[in-house]
This record gives C-alpha cells, structure tokens and sequence, in this order.
C-alpha cells in the first residue's frame, strides 16, 4: 500500500488464501483481508496474487480509497 505520494505505507499485507483450486481460464471470487493505515488521507492499495516462496504473478490491481478521520466516541 502507497500513499497519495508513492511511498510505501505497508509493504507486504496480510494473506487472504484461495477458497478453492481455480483451474487456468477459470474465474472465482476472492475475499480479500486489509488493514487500513492509521492515519487518515489517500491510499492506493495494490492487490496481487502470490504463489508463496515460489513467485508473484505480478498481474495485481490497483484501487485508490480514502482513510477518513473517525471521531471518538462519546459513550
């Protein structure tokens, strides 16, 4: 994950497995686990797949999101 500037926020994220095998042509949905970054601003989260210890497919995708400010609570 990068900032609105490029530089790097979380270098490596969390691993989100596969939920089954997915054969060469074939399609699936994937849930995906992220962790925002504390501080509020704009992000670009880039999503890839990895064969782990092996290699990255280096086909990701990249989403830009905004991390906004939450006030406290006053309970």
């Amino acid at each position: 994950m990068v900032d609105s500037i490029g530089a790097p926020v979380i270098a490596e994220g969390q691993r989100s497995p596969m939920p089954e095998a997915v054969g060469p042509g074939v399609t699936t949905v994937v849930p995906v686990v992220v962790a925002a970054p504390s501080e509020p601003g704009e992000y670009d989260l880039e999503v890839d797949l990895v064969h782990e210890h092996v290699r990255w497919f280096d086909c990701g995708e990249r989403q830009r999101f905004a991390v906004r400010h939450r006030p406290r609570s006053t309970k």
